[in-house]
């Protein structure tokens, strides 16, 4: 249900769309202005080569920006609220825990296959070490 908003695009579009997003912001901003617009603001033309503007998806460095942006506008919304703020947070904690998951399950040469590594030993570096192994062989071995 979260999605369906989202799947009326072309089934090989981009999910999520930053220019779409900043559009649908720039509206929503539009209809709660208070004052009204002033006669020059409306002449005003857009710049036709402007530095920045938003892509029709994201990366890696935009998919982590988005997320650094919510957590902060919502860790407004909980600070006047005085809720327990969240913690920054970053997309490539993921593949960690993955990483990490999958060493302990299937052992690092699965990790490093799932993420794509050609050796097991640049997967060490996402994967935390398997204490729980290390308990295990503890208790056999002594």
């Amino acid at each position: 249900k979260l999605l369906q908003a989202f799947l009326d695009r072309e089934p090989d579009a981009y999910l999520f769309s930053p220019k779409q997003a900043e559009r649908e912001r720039n509206l929503r901003k539009r209809q709660q202005r208070k004052t009204p617009m002033t006669p020059s603001q409306k002449k005003r033309k857009r710049k036709k080569h402007p530095q920045k503007s938003a892509g029709d998806h994201y990366d890696t460095a935009s998919y982590r920006r988005a997320i650094k942006y919510g957590i902060a506008q919502l860790n407004k919304q909980r600070a006047r609220t005085r809720k327990t703020l969240i913690p920054d947070w970053f997309p490539l904690q993921l593949r960690h825990s993955r990483a990490t998951e999958l060493n302990e399950m299937f052992g690092i040469e699965a990790a490093a296959v799932s993420l794509g590594h050609a050796h097991a030993e640049v997967t060490k570096v996402y994967a935390e070490r398997n204490l729980k192994l290390a308990i295990e062989v503890a208790k056999q071995v002594g």
